[in-house]
């Protein structure tokens, strides 16, 4: 048998040679196509959830801050006009889609109202987005 090699070896020359020797190497990766597809398709869906992720993110901080203003404008008007700031920044934040954390009157002036609001973001694994504003006449001297 191996006599019967080293013919076909010699009758099909070096490059024979190399083309069988490339047959028997390469037959071990059948299928390396189709895992490397699998891993590319993988990141791929990785970084997909990880962008909808951050993205989630800024757009929760954008509406947090966002409803935070606008609780907080409302509540200072509230407060000149003879009004509940507080109740009036909850109404605010919860018709923007935040609920309110905390709410301070008071302040520097005894005018001026801080509140904190929350954002859920929409996805169960991040937290609220929290941020706070505060709205009251500026001290003039």
């Amino acid at each position: 048998m191996r006599d019967m090699s080293k013919q076909n070896d010699r009758r099909l020359g070096r490059r024979g040679r190399f083309d069988r020797f490339a047959a028997t190497a390469t037959a071990c990766d059948e299928g390396a196509g189709t895992i490397l597809g699998i891993i590319m398709i993988t990141v791929a869906t990785v970084m997909i959830v990880v962008a909808v992720g951050v993205g989630q993110i800024l757009v929760g901080r954008s509406r947090a801050a966002t409803a935070a203003d606008m609780s907080a404008l409302s509540a200072a008007n509230a407060l000149w006009s003879g009004g509940e700031p507080c109740e009036v920044a909850a109404r605010a934040a919860e018709g923007q889609g935040a609920h309110l954390i905390s709410c301070d009157v008071g302040g520097d002036t005894g005018e001026d109202v801080l509140v904190q609001v929350g954002v859920d973001v929409g996805m169960p694994f991040l937290p609220d987005m929290i941020q706070s504003a505060r709205a009251g006449p500026t001290v003039c001297e």
